[in-house]
């Protein structure tokens, strides 16, 4: 069961699924996003089962919505699992346990891939953490995408039962050709992949934007929330995108940017898009905590605004000269590929994976 649409940017719930079902029966059920101009169009595998689920929206302010919603996810997983015959479920979002049948005498993993508390709006907040609660005592097994998250979520619930950390990670299938995104070559590009959202650090990017007469921003991925006084013409949208095109679309980028105002939402996250962006080998800006303290190598982080514009400067300055090894990210790359931690999700499933071998 997935919180997000199967065609929403592609990410860890998406790419999960679609290794799994390499050595597994896999039925995917994704909650449909109705603001479908948001939407990518991720593939659909002819391995495994896909449907969506259409939540009725506005369950965290009522609860008779709420109530409906947990009785028609209840009955679409019940109708799922008895044809399905599902030995797992897997769920993606506290408020889906609900949903199990109470029957049900399978297995029951929470991947938990962001600190939905810390996320939620005040409305929201007491009902994921009463959710969330439920959830970290009834599963048999929880997924933490990073060590900080793990940490927090186990102290906030007095401990978990049996816990693992897989990281996000890198897809090393083809990609598609396309036409690059079309630059002016006389200003320096830089180019972020991803939600936007309230995470967003506009502040450093208007005054980059200030510093920098030739710097353009390139931003490709959903607006989730966009603060009204962005509306420099040097900030350029490009909407959603299908992944199987990002490598030729982003290819005429001076280098990327990670540019996230840290808090608790961020400080729990190991970010997909730094794997990707090194797969592009080009240069890297963004700012540091200390869960991606592991990309040091590949990366050039800043702490505040003024480090921000020193660093693009600088690779503006030396022509753009990359700061990494390229042989040393492919290593890197290898090592944290969506294939991978698949593997070490099976070994965990099937019982051969000893505890001291936590990753």
């Amino acid at each position: 069961m997935m919180h997000v649409d199967w065609n929403w940017i592609k990410q860890r719930p998406q790419y999960l699924a679609e290794f799994l079902s390499q050595d597994n029966e896999v039925s995917v059920i994704y909650d449909k996003n109705y603001k479908r101009d948001k939407l990518c169009s991720n593939s659909q595998s002819d391995c495994f089962q896909i449907s969506p689920f259409y939540r009725i929206p506005g369950e965290f302010s009522n609860k008779l919505i709420r109530y409906v919603n947990q009785i028609h996810r209840a009955v679409k997983i019940l109708l799922t699992n008895n044809k399905f015959k599902s030995d797992i479920i897997w769920i993606t979002y506290p408020t889906m346990i609900t949903a199990i049948p109470p029957n049900y005498n399978g297995r029951i993993i929470y991947d938990c891939m962001d600190d939905y508390v810390a996320m939620a709006s005040a409305e929201a907040k007491e009902t994921i953490l009463k959710f969330e609660r439920i959830t970290i005592n009834k599963a048999d097994t929880v997924f933490f995408s990073s060590n900080y998250l793990c940490n927090i979520i186990c102290k906030r619930y007095g401990g978990c039962k049996k816990d693992y950390i897989i990281r996000n990670g890198f897809a090393s299938s083809d990609f598609k050709n396309c036409n690059p995104c079309a630059v002016d070559n006389n200003m320096y590009n830089v180019c972020y992949l991803g939600t936007i959202s309230s995470w967003m650090d506009w502040e450093t990017l208007l005054y980059a934007l200030k510093k920098i007469d030739k710097l353009v921003i390139h931003i490709i991925g959903p607006v989730n929330k966009l603060p009204q006084n962005i509306n420099n013409a040097r900030i350029i949208f490009h909407g959603s995108l299908d992944h199987i095109f990002l490598r030729d679309y982003v290819k005429e980028m001076g280098c990327f940017i990670m540019p996230f105002v840290i808090n608790d939402v961020i400080l729990a996250v190991d970010p997909v898009k730094l794997y990707e962006y090194i797969s592009f080998k080009k240069n890297i800006i963004s700012s540091y905590y200390p869960e991606i303290k592991r990309f040091s190598k590949f990366v050039n982080f800043y702490s505040s605004k003024e480090e921000f514009v020193n660093q693009i400067i600088k690779l503006i300055k030396t022509n753009n000269k990359i700061t990494y090894n390229f042989d040393e990210a492919q290593q890197f790359l290898e090592r944290n590929t969506w294939e991978a931690r698949v593997k070490e999700i099976n070994r965990i499933i099937d019982g051969n994976f000893d505890s001291s071998e936590k990753p």
